[in-house]
């Protein structure tokens, strides 16, 4: 299970974009639930998904800043 499914799952709804395919996240999805009072955040997995190296550098680097400015606002 990826976190796309985990997080339709968590939701009972199809929010997040999943497929049998590991990689189709390529961005951060920002999901708020308000029922939940909890925001969520889908992200591209770096382990399963067939993706180039450079593919792979952008992700961490948005990683990065996405952790950054979350901290910033928490």
């Amino acid at each position: 299970m990826g976190k796309s499914t985990l997080i339709n799952a968590l939701v009972n709804r199809n929010l997040a974009e999943s497929s049998k395919t590991p990689g189709k996240t390529r961005k951060l999805f920002l999901f708020n639930i308000p029922q939940l009072n909890v925001s969520l955040v889908d992200s591209p997995g770096y382990g399963y998904a067939k993706a180039s190296h450079e593919d792979r550098d952008n992700w961490k680097e948005l990683m990065e800043k996405y952790l950054k400015l979350s901290k910033t606002y928490n």
